[in-house]
């Protein structure tokens, strides 16, 4: 809910029969634009020109002529009966749900940021008025989802009016207070991490790799949420410092203050304003704070500092109410593993009804609408290939409208249903990735989306302009980006034709690691940022460094190399660290797997960790990889000797022997065994 209950049904009179005459003409008018499948004609736009030159009696009649982003000639609010002001706002804001072209976008837009700006006007002037009440309750009516559609240079204006508009309504909770930051040295940085719910979908295993070997050293992560029900155990484990935020938003409010945090992340996408979470946006209640990815460029929310976006995710970087916080690589880094569960049955394609034999295209739909011209690809392909079956998969709980609505055009595109195939999550999305395993492409994917396809082997086709390209570019795919809907036909059928061959370009690909796959380096780069901004914000002061533009950027970002990752594990296991070299090892083999001296330093902190099966596995692969290498021996020896498997610490030493006869160690080893 957007708006308090007093909103949402405000008081008016008895209409006349006349007034409900026009109301309908109104709602009429709402329907007409947001299910026109053309832009009107220049006949339907002369005729409702010349209604609007009759002023208010002729603008109902021009409203069932033309949508209104067509119409900047129509009259402000001012020159509008009160009683009418809910009606007029209810189509001045109604958007069409078809694709539009670059200058419909651009009308469209700048529609939106005059009404928008002009109702936060007269909350401003009077927000008791029942016609202003009427006007702030059709715009929490408004559908300001796909803003992704509209042309980025006009979102920072509209963000800012919508934002206006909620601070208006909710910016007075609680009594504003302006934390100052503290000196991070010789202390971590305190991070509070907040979400509606913690619950295992893109965004939460996004999250995850932001909190996946945080280094308590120099970050304290605490997690906080508005609802338990539904969040998964991974986030609300023994291991993680969870709270329950109170009811209420001064509650909430004052609670975040409470915990003194350094920096507050809101883990999920305040650019469409969603209710309460951007209420409690409006309030600083941490030095820092920032948003980890969105929709749109900006949420306008004043309060916020920073957008985490990553230098490889933007083309070029939009101007917000935020400064950019920009990541080495890309922003849509997820832990995949989190999504694996031993405890579920593995699902194959006829337990979950899917044909054994026809070419399966996998559609993951979001929580916001589809791109029209995206499911028209979807119904192109499928007439290409008649053979092909679509199946549609929900990426959160938020989707199950949209696919509804893909469904439609897909019916009315003549679409057989018998080829459609629907895939509900049984327990949260965790199926997702056994999905993606069983298509034959992924279209059009979600980076999200595209992060499973690539960890599944599967191959994806998707436009340039998506948002999962840069997924595409930095695993080596830049090939399957298309340049327009002929080049993703032309992809589609290469992908079909040679299905083998493709799912050895996505392995080869994911050989070489794509971002999303590494959670050690995805919290490193995240650590090294938040340090970056902290260390400006303390030096600058919080004025100036919120005035600042060029984007934050840390000032050392992580390595990926093998040889730095592997002098990284060696000095933690030196500084007694052996838990924390564990992950930054396994980074490095993830890299370099055939390099026998990572395995012998990872068995060597598996060792020092009190993880003596971990330590002979990874003794053993070193083995495999370089027989000669004395050191290993000597370590399995001893690992051997600790759990009281004699024989095997002998066969052990004698191959050691046979390397160095005189090495000095082998004496005490003998006795040690011996005894």
């Amino acid at each position: 809910m957007l708006f308090p209950d007093t909103l949402s049904a405000p008081p008016t009179s008895p209409a006349p029969a006349a007034g409900d005459t026009i109301r309908a003409t109104f709602a009429e008018a709402v329907h007409r634009t947001r299910s026109a499948t053309q832009p009107p004609a220049p006949s339907a736009l002369a005729a409702a020109r010349a209604h609007l030159e009759r002023g208010w009696p002729g603008l109902a009649a021009a409203a069932l002529l033309a949508p209104a982003w067509s119409l900047p000639e129509a009259p402000p609010l001012s020159e509008i009966p009160d009683a009418h002001w809910g009606d007029c706002v209810d189509w001045l804001l109604a958007r069409p749900a078809r694709a539009t072209d670059a200058v419909e976008s651009a009308a469209l837009a700048r529609q939106l940021v005059r009404r928008v700006s002009e109702i936060a006007d007269w909350m401003d002037r009077n927000l008791a008025a029942p016609a202003v009440l009427a006007a702030a309750a059709a715009y929490g009516r408004a559908d300001f989802s796909a803003l992704d559609r509209l042309p980025a240079e006009h979102l920072p204006a509209l963000q800012t009016a919508r934002a206006r508009i909620l601070g208006r309504l909710h910016g007075r909770a609680a009594a504003p207070r302006s934390p100052m930051p503290r000196d991070r040295r010789e202390r971590p940085l305190r991070v509070g991490f907040l979400r509606r719910r913690h619950a295992l979908d893109a965004a939460g295993c996004r999250l995850l790799t932001r909190l996946a070997h945080l280094d308590e050293e120099r970050v304290q992560a605490v997690l906080f949420t508005l609802e338990t029900e539904g969040c998964d155990p991974v986030f609300s484990g023994p291991d993680r410092d969870f709270r329950l935020l109170p009811e209420t938003l001064a509650q909430q409010i004052e609670a975040l203050r409470v915990e003194t945090l350094d920096v507050l992340v809101f883990a999920e996408d305040l650019s469409v304003h969603p209710a309460p979470l951007a209420w409690i946006a409006l309030h600083r209640v941490a030095p820092l704070q920032l948003i980890d990815v969105g929709e749109a460029p900006t949420s306008g929310l004043p309060a916020v500092d920073l957008r985490i976006s990553g230098a490889a995710d933007l083309a070029r970087p939009a101007e917000g109410s935020e400064r950019l916080a920009l990541l080495p690589a890309t922003a849509h880094a997820f832990d995949l593993s989190a999504l694996a569960r031993p405890d579920i049955p593995e699902a194959g394609r006829a337990l979950l009804g899917l044909p054994q034999h026809a070419p399966l295209l996998l559609v993951v739909l979001p929580a916001v609408s589809a791109q029209p011209t995206a499911v028209n690809r979807w119904i192109r392909a499928l007439d290409d290939h008649p053979t092909t079956a679509l199946v549609l998969a929900l990426e959160s709980h938020e989707a199950r409208p949209h696919r509804i609505e893909v469904l439609g055009l897909l019916a009315d595109a003549g679409i057989d249903t018998e080829r459609i195939h629907l895939i509900d999550a049984g327990d949260g999305f965790v199926d997702l990735p056994r999905l993606a395993g069983l298509a034959d492409v992924c279209l059009d994917p979600t980076p999200f989306a595209a992060a499973l396809a690539f960890e599944a082997g599967t191959p994806a086709v998707a436009l340039a302009a998506s948002p999962a390209a840069a997924l595409f570019r930095v695993a080596g795919l830049a090939a399957d980006l298309g340049a327009s809907d002929e080049d993703w036909r032309r992809e589609l059928a290469a992908r079909l034709a040679a299905p083998t061959d493709s799912r050895r370009r996505v392995e080869a690909a994911h050989a070489q690691l794509p971002p999303y796959a590494d959670a050690y380096a995805a919290a490193q780069d995240f650590t090294a940022l938040l340090e970056a901004a902290w260390d400006e914000l303390l030096a600058l002061g919080s004025a100036r460094f919120r005035r600042q533009r060029p984007p934050v950027r840390s000032a050392a970002p992580h390595s990926p190399h093998p040889g730095d990752l592997q002098a990284e594990g060696r000095v933690l296991i030196a500084r007694g660290r052996p838990a924390r070299a564990v992950p930054c090892l396994l980074s490095a083999i993830q890299r370099a797997g055939g390099d026998a001296t990572l395995w012998f330093d990872l068995g060597l902190a598996y060792r020092a960790a009190g993880r003596p099966r971990s330590a002979l596995e990874s003794l053993e692969a070193c083995l495999r990889l370089d027989d000669r290498n004395f050191a290993a021996w000597i370590a399995i020896c001893e690992l051997a000797a600790d759990v009281g498997s004699l024989d095997f610490a002998r066969e052990a030493l004698a191959l050691a022997a046979e390397l160095r006869p005189e090495d000095e160690r082998l004496p005490a080893l003998r006795a040690r065994i011996a005894a």
